[in-house]
């Protein structure tokens, strides 16, 4: 099974492209075409192979556009060597096919990091970092947090972790007030404030 052919122009190879970017360009055998018309049969090319190397990365997880456009830059520009003027105008191109086919779309991310991020036992300032490192922007990470994990979700899951931590640091051989200080240090390492932990171990 061939996974790559081979395009040629004036009888010399020119371009390699995957089976699936052969099946998406309409190329006709013996055309003459214009230096223009070469350009733009590149671009087209490199866009549908950058497209599928898209789709691969979003097979393993959903990705902010920063973490993509990102991914994208580092294969165009140092894996494949090209111009930056070519990469820049062919990320905007698969991002914004991306964007159409809903396959990338920031709030619904920012929603879905900060689901994980309440399971994780995160406080809202690590569940706000957490999103602004997945590449999401702060303007939508707050409005994700003020929607989706209110001050009273936050007391809820700083007072399970307390009892975990709690339950921990006794079978750990520490006394009660032993315990209970080293959960609240632990807990204000993890970003709660103060007035949360005070609710959240009273």
């Amino acid at each position: 099974k061939r996974d790559r052919y081979s395009i040629f122009l004036d009888g010399q190879f020119w371009l390699g492209v995957s089976v699936d970017t052969l099946h998406d360009l309409s190329l006709t055998a013996d055309v003459e075409l214009t230096e223009a018309e070469k350009k733009s049969l590149e671009l087209e090319i490199r866009t549908l192979e950058m497209l599928q190397k898209a789709y691969h990365y979003l097979g393993y997880r959903d990705r902010s556009e920063k973490e993509m456009e990102n991914k994208l830059r580092t294969t165009l520009l140092l894996n494949e060597k090209l111009p930056r003027e070519d990469a820049e105008i062919i990320i905007a191109e698969v991002m914004e096919r991306l964007k159409k086919r809903n396959l990338v779309d920031d709030e619904d991310l920012a929603n879905l990091l900060v689901e994980q991020a309440q399971a994780r036992k995160y406080s809202r300032m690590h569940a706000r970092q957490y999103l602004v490192q997945k590449g999401i922007k702060a303007e939508l990470a707050n409005i994700a947090l003020e929607e989706n994990y209110s001050s009273e979700t936050e007391v809820e899951i700083a007072a399970k972790l307390a009892v975990e931590r709690f339950a921990y640091y006794q079978r750990m051989g520490k006394d009660e007030k032993t315990a209970w200080d080293k959960v609240k240090q632990l807990m204000g390492q993890k970003g709660f404030s103060w007035r949360v932990i005070k609710e959240a171990t009273a």
